[in-house]
């Protein structure tokens, strides 16, 4: 039997499998690929598999896409706990049918059938090569695509009669072009190909040839029934009362051929609408299609090509099912509304109590609703207020500032310098704030670290389609993605209420890095397993939606931050009445210890106040402390761990005196400028970037960081918004960057002055103004080299500069979180998150860490002695019978029992595995010398 394909080899060899030989349709000169058309494993597949076979790839992915979207099913499995809801006899993303496409196929690659069914690889490659056997000895050239696909009419030999020739069918495929994911949220991608459908292919409504035959009920449809499995009915007007619609987990060619099979599948259909629009009808109206159970007498089934977790349900296809209902309701006298148009999984929670949940909830119902009762033909005009898009831009009364209340409700106020909902104030209610601090948590709530697996290395991390993944940083290079955490669209996470929360340090006290957020029933964390993350759990259920926690003042200043020191990180947050925090104890949020009173009705409702909370230790006692701006200024109440009882007054950035506005407050940022264990708070004026020391009185001395002035045009959110904090030149002393028109550039503080360190040339004209790529700027160290790199997410994906101290390398790029890969929508890169290890010194102990933030592991290890710890750092404790020495206690094995200064033996420090020194000073010492290098290197990036 044929061995898998190379991608299946290279699989193995990633994951540290003995390689099997090389496979013989490698050829010694591997052929030129093309880029590739999204970020999806198979995407990658077919273009090698097209290449190997010299068949057109954008033909050969629009096959696979219009027979499963390229989604692997067996048998087209419907979603979990459903009986199979599609061709019961294909498999695979090529639909290869059972029987003479897959055993013809399976022969192609020297394998058996059964295997194309089992290993994607295979079944590409396998999928490749029919096609181009359907070429024969004389190929069309490969820019020739009508040519090829003219030759995939024969690609279903059980589909021979259907009248609509599917080559028509995959050249309006092309000719639309699709964007869609795979289950992992991976992007596929085609876009529109012209000149593929000929004007002479298509009727008025270009939806293909109207061919006169047996009895379509509409000439909206081709007649190419009859199905097998359907009831003689003789139904009349009065006997129908329902239309109910389907998605049938498949591609059109799929759906047809199972709702028009004997025996399998037992299922029918009257109609089956296809992604361009073209329509089939399978059963005739007057009689019974089985596809609803209990309703099947007395409604009309709609079948969609498509599946049910799709958003792609274009407007062609809509618009021909909305026509077709519109002139069903007619003829039947149905009421064309909502009480009779109905999904599957109405008519289940309704009436017939089963499982299936298609259309799914991306079918626009309104748009739906709007094309069957309005007619979906649009002609430009110009808006007006009637609730109607008018001017065929797919919004409704946009722009309209006139007697908003007669447009059937009034607009929401939006950021965009328009006076949205016509109450004579443009973007009132905190619309630009709020959408400001959506737009960058990581600004207002950065993670102390997103180190996940604990090698010192920052990692990057973020939300996509399907859920919470990190890629982690390698020598020079980046790993492949972790599982994702289930945190996907489909699961409500694009709700912004939830994805803005997303916030990740250590929770349980284990040196890495885990993710949290809020879900609508409470806060759920993922802890790290060191090379990914286990199942979440909840850890509250306090900030709920139930709660009141759905809304941007209480939701957006949420924050992980260890307030009484113990290692683990905290959750605090901002409710109605004031600021508290619940104490971890490594397995979820419980204590509450109150805060200041920050209540709304003390004047912290209002963005310019809760939108400035900052977590950070300003008094150097290793707990984190809680700030915020006020109406009067800033100030920092300190935390001893249980309450934050003291109140220290930090610089007088008032209201007054023009520090409402977001271009100033919302750059206060946390950071230990000089390198004194205390942070200082730093924020940009409308002449300045400055920062206000802490001391051991408060806040005293300014010192100015850089000139960016108003006047410079620092007050552009595409720059202010970009100032990050990292130790760029590894000092151990925080910096500061932020990206001007030109470039990035740090400030770090050599001791006198703040001195300039050139970043990456991330310009305006290179496209960097735009916000899906500035408000990603990060700064971490993922070569764990002890500097912050300087990184960011650029069109083509996720770059890191490394820093050398004094300047930034060339990028170390990860071709992921791309735009193509859909990662220029808000609710994905505004989750992005990456910071260097935050370290917070305590005592070394052995665990493979740096405690104490020396940059030196394990440290200060000893010879074993008898006292029931780990002294040698060896992993076992009181080894090579230690404990079986005379007067074992004070006496190291090989050792005289001669005079020490301390006494005897060191005791251990904190008790468990203590890194200690076979000599030198007490105890007492040591303890001072902790106390010295906490005071001196603990620090929070915050």
């Amino acid at each position: 039997m044929r061995k898998l394909a190379p991608v299946l080899v290279s699989l193995a060899l990633a994951a540290g499998c003995e390689a099997p030989p090389a496979d013989p349709i490698v050829t010694s000169a591997a052929p030129a690929l093309l880029p590739y058309r999204g970020d999806a494993l198979v995407v990658r597949l077919v273009t090698e598999a097209a290449a190997r076979h010299e068949v057109p790839r954008d033909v050969l992915l629009a096959l696979g896409w219009a027979e499963t979207r390229l989604v692997s099913r067996t048998g087209m499995l419907a979603h979990e706990g459903e009986e199979a809801h599609g061709d019961p006899t294909a498999c695979g993303v090529f639909g290869l049918d059972e029987g003479t496409a897959r055993d013809e196929a399976a022969r192609l690659v020297d394998a058996d059938a059964a295997s194309l069914c089992e290993h994607l690889e295979l079944e590409v490659d396998a999928a490749a090569a029919r096609l181009r056997a359907l070429a024969g000895d004389a190929p069309p050239a490969q820019d020739d695509t009508a040519a090829w696909l003219a030759l995939l009419d024969a690609w279903h030999p059980a589909l021979a009669d259907v009248r609509f020739p599917y080559r028509e069918h995959l050249a309006q495929v092309m000719d639309i072009g699709f964007r869609d994911t795979d289950e992992r949220g991976d992007v596929i991608y085609l876009p529109p190909i012209d000149g593929l459908v000929s004007p002479i292919a298509t009727n008025e409504d270009g939806v293909g040839v109207a061919i006169e035959y047996a009895r379509p009920d509409t000439p909206l449809a081709e007649w190419q029934g009859p199905a097998c499995d359907y009831t003689n009915a003789s139904r009349g007007r009065g006997d129908i009362r329902y239309v109910v619609i389907h998605t049938c987990e498949g591609g059109f060619a799929g759906c047809v051929n199972t709702v028009r099979s004997c025996g399998g599948s037992q299922v029918s259909a009257h109609y089956v609408t296809s992604y361009t629009g073209f329509t089939a009808q399978i059963v005739e109206e007057q009689d019974t299609a089985w596809h609803v159970g209990c309703l099947n007498g007395s409604s009309i089934g709609i079948e969609h090509e498509g599946f049910a977790g799709s958003t792609n349900h274009p407007d062609a296809q809509l618009c021909r099912t909305a026509r077709i209902v519109r002139s069903i309701c007619d003829r039947y006298g149905i009421p064309c509304d909502r009480s009779r148009v109905i999904g599957h999984v109405e008519a289940n929670s309704m009436f017939c109590h089963g499982d299936h949940w298609d259309p799914g909830p991306h079918w626009d119902w309104a748009k739906f609703m709007r094309f069957v009762n309005e007619g979906c033909d649009c002609r430009p005009t110009a808006e007006s207020c009637n609730g109607r898009d008018d001017d065929c831009d797919r919004r409704t009364d946009e722009g309209v500032t006139n007697a908003c209340g007669t447009c059937g409700g009034t607009p929401a106020e939006t950021c965009n310098g328009r006076d949205d909902d016509c109450d004579g104030t443009v973007d009132e209610d905190d619309v630009c704030e709020v959408a400001l601090l959506l737009e960058q948590p990581s600004a207002y709530a950065p993670p102390s670290s997103t180190d996940v697996n604990g090698d010192g290395r920052a990692d990057v991390c973020g939300r996509g389609y399907s859920g919470v993944r990190c890629w982690l940083a390698q020598e020079g290079a980046w790993g492949a993605a972790t599982a994702a955490v289930p945190w996907g669209d489909m699961g409500g996470w694009d709700d912004v209420a939830n994805h803005a929360t997303l916030r990740m340090g250590d929770v349980n006290g284990d040196g890495r890095a885990d993710v949290c957020a809020r879900a609508n029933a409470g806060v759920v964390c993922a802890l790290s397993s060191g090379t990914g993350f286990d199942a979440h759990t909840t850890w509250s259920d306090v900030p709920s939606d139930a709660s009141g926690w759905g809304a941007p003042r209480f939701y957006t200043t949420m924050r992980l931050a260890d307030v009484n020191g113990d290692g683990r990180e905290d959750l605090c947050a901002r409710a109605s009445a004031g600021f508290g925090c619940w104490l971890s104890d490594g397995t979820r949020f419980g204590e509450r210890i109150e805060g200041p009173e920050w209540s709304d009705a003390s004047g912290f409702g209002v963005a310019r106040h809760y939108g400035t909370i900052r977590m950070g230790d300003v008094n150097g006692d290793g707990r984190d402390d809680a700030c915020v701006r006020a109406a009067a200024g800033l100030d920092c109440w300190l935390s001893d761990g249980a309450g934050f009882p003291t109140r220290v007054e930090g610089p007088r950035w008032a209201d007054a005196v023009g520090w409402g506005d977001r271009r100033y407050w919302s750059t206060i940022r946390l950071a230990d400028v000089n390198g004194d264990g205390r942070d200082d708070v730093c924020a940009r004026s409308a002449s300045d970037l400055r920062c206000v020391l802490a001391s051991d009185e408060g806040f005293g001395e300014t010192r100015i960081v850089a000139p960016l002035a108003d006047a410079s045009g620092w007050d552009d959110v595409s720059n202010y918004a970009t100032i990050v904090v990292g130790d760029v030149n590894g000092d151990r002393v925080e910096d500061l960057c932020a990206r001007s028109n030109a470039e990035l550039a740090c400030y770090a503080w050599d001791g006198e002055a703040f001195a300039r360190i050139a970043g990456p040339a991330w310009a305006d004209e290179s496209g960097w103004s735009a916000a899906r790529y500035y408000q990603t700027i990060r700064m971490a160290d993922v070569d764990g080299d002890g500097r912050d790199d300087a990184c960011a997410r650029a069109a083509a994906g996720w770059r890191c500069h490394p820093s050398s101290g004094d300047g930034f390398g060339e990028a170390i790029a990860l071709d992921d979180m791309t735009d193509a890969g859909g990662w220029d929508a808000p609710r994905y890169f505004t989750t992005i998150l990456a910071a260097g290890r935050a370290c917070r010194a305590m005592d070394e102990t052995c665990n493979g860490r740096d405690d104490d933030c020396d940059g030196e592991v394990d440290e200060h290890a000893s010879a074993e002695i008898c006292n029931e710890v780990d002294d040698d750092c060896d992993g076992e404790i009181d080894e090579m019978r230690v404990c079986e020495m005379p007067d074992a206690g004070g006496i190291e094995p090989g050792r005289d029992a001669g005079p020490r200064g301390d006494g005897g033996a060191m005791p251990s420090i904190d008790g468990g595995c203590s890194c200690r020194v076979a000599s030198g000073p007490g105890h007492g010492a040591w303890w001072a010398l902790g106390l010295v290098l906490a005071a001196i290197v603990a620090r929070r990036r915050r």
